[in-house]
């Protein structure tokens, strides 16, 4: 995308008398470049003879100003804390209530396995 330019036309050109010429226009940046250039003069007359025809115009009475338009930047808004739809993603291993039913299963082998082991030493030792 190429960036838009405000170029500023102020002078005077002739018509039966003097004619105040103070005009702005946005050009792409290829236009507003050529208004630098070495072919300054002839770029000026052509644009200054479709707001103004018929004015005879003195392209070294005209004052050229080219500033670069730039796009406003929206902020972003602040997200309140009850909202749902920006959640912090955590790591799995940060809550471990996942765990849980792990434990739960592993206390029942370990029971089991431990009850046939003191099943089977107590018949050893008997």
């Amino acid at each position: 995308m190429s960036s838009k330019f405000k170029v500023t036309f102020t002078g005077t050109g002739q018509l039966n008398g003097p004619v105040p010429i103070n005009k702005i226009v946005e050009y792409d940046s290829v236009i507003a470049k050529s208004f630098t250039g070495p072919k300054r003069d002839e770029t000026i007359l052509s644009a200054l003879e479709v707001f103004y025809p018929g004015v005879e115009i003195n392209p070294k009475q005209i004052g050229v100003n080219i500033q670069e338009i730039r796009p406003k930047v929206e902020k972003k808004k602040k997200s309140s804390k009850k909202s749902k739809s920006h959640k912090k993603l955590t790591p799995i291993f940060a809550n471990p209530w996942w765990l849980f039913p792990i434990r739960i299963v592993w206390r029942i082998i370990r029971w089991f396995f431990l009850t046939i082991y003191k099943a089977i030493f107590t018949d050893l030792t008997s």
